[in-house]
């Protein structure tokens, strides 16, 4: 069975995968996407198409923190730099479709750790239900330059 917040990440997964069918299949008793027509089964096909050729480019980011730099990949569609817009951007999209300890971690690693930027990178074949990440995946870029999935 799926929740509100599952079909919120699959809804994001819908709209990030953009002019290209993709594909919500029953496996397992859990729903999943996939980039690829199924040879049998039930499924349903969902396809958002781009509204011109505006930010379609997908750029590499290079970011520099006093002194050490980090990569932003081109794969990512959003970064964050401080804290205001860190709650300002990110806290709604959390509050929709995360747990109240999933919050919780995940603010904590932001404010107390050493994080220098928050990315949110596309990543919609990672979605399965029950068990599922969103329909993009949130990073937290440290001063060293390291990279971890907040």
């Amino acid at each position: 069975m799926a929740t509100a917040n599952d079909l919120r990440r699959f809804a994001e997964a819908a709209d990030s995968t953009r002019d290209e069918e993709l594909f919500f299949v029953v496996k397992n008793n859990e729903l999943v996407p996939a980039k690829e027509r199924p040879a049998s089964g039930d499924y349903l096909i969902v396809r958002t198409e781009s509204r011109g050729r505006g930010l379609r480019a997908g750029p590499d980011v290079g970011l520099s923190v006093s002194g050490t730099r980090g990569q932003i990949p081109a794969t990512a569609d959003a970064a964050f730099t401080t804290q205001s817009a860190f709650e300002k951007f990110v806290l709604p999209y959390y509050i929709r479709s995360r747990s109240p300890q999933e919050l919780i971690e995940s603010f904590r690693m932001v404010y107390e750790e050493d994080v220098v930027c928050v990315y949110h990178e596309l990543t919609s074949e990672t979605l399965t239900i029950p068990r599922l990440t969103p329909g993009g995946e949130f990073h937290a870029l440290y001063r060293d330059g390291t990279d971890r999935f907040i």
